[in-house]
């Protein structure tokens, strides 16, 4: 007896959770169409009220992000890709999507710490390697950026980013012509 009780408030909760998520579904799709046809105000509001009935919908977040950063609004993404990122935290590639963004931004420490945890998540993932080396030299973190980078540079061979990087930084460490060494090379 008990367990037919048990069935039924299960099958009640059911069907009244079903007009919520159909409701979801309506906002989204209806954003997700009106991005198509090339509107940029209404998609905000609707996946905006499909986040609000479903605040654990992945898909709606990441149309929104990609609907932000279409648009030139890389504050808005960035509390987007925060939130995306508090009901999956693993999301590796919103993650370095955040910590690009960040850069952009030249927060560098915000950046950096985004793009650690990335590397924390897939140290073996040449994107992850790659950005926290960057963000590593923009954040003055000189030996972790070469560290990262010789990593990169031996796990990923073939990808020229590396290679690019670490030209870029051999430009820093060269030692500047002073003025004294120029007047004596005349």
């Amino acid at each position: 007896m008990k367990l037919l009780a048990v069935l039924c408030a299960l099958v009640s909760l059911w069907a009244d959770s079903e007009p919520h998520i159909k409701a979801a579904s309506r906002a989204y799709e209806s954003g997700r169409d009106q991005a198509v046809a090339g509107n940029r105000v209404a998609p905000e509001k609707s996946f905006l009220h499909a986040i609000d009935i479903e605040p654990t919908w992945l898909e709606c977040y990441q149309s929104l992000i990609q609907l932000y950063v279409s648009t030139s609004r890389p504050l808005e993404a960035s509390m987007m890709l925060t939130r995306l990122l508090q009901i999956e935290p693993k999301a590796m590639n919103e993650r370095l999507q955040l910590g690009r963004l960040l850069l952009d931004q030249q927060q560098w420490s915000r950046a950096f710490a985004q793009i650690a945890i990335a590397t924390k998540i897939d140290s073996q993932n040449a994107d992850a390697v790659y950005w926290f080396a960057y963000a590593a030299d923009r954040n003055g973190m000189r030996q972790t950026a070469l560290d990262a980078l010789a990593k990169g540079m031996r796990s990923f061979p073939g990808d020229d980013r590396f290679q690019k990087l670490a030209r870029e930084l051999e430009v820093k460490t060269e030692p500047t012509d002073t003025g004294a060494e120029r007047s004596s090379k005349k």
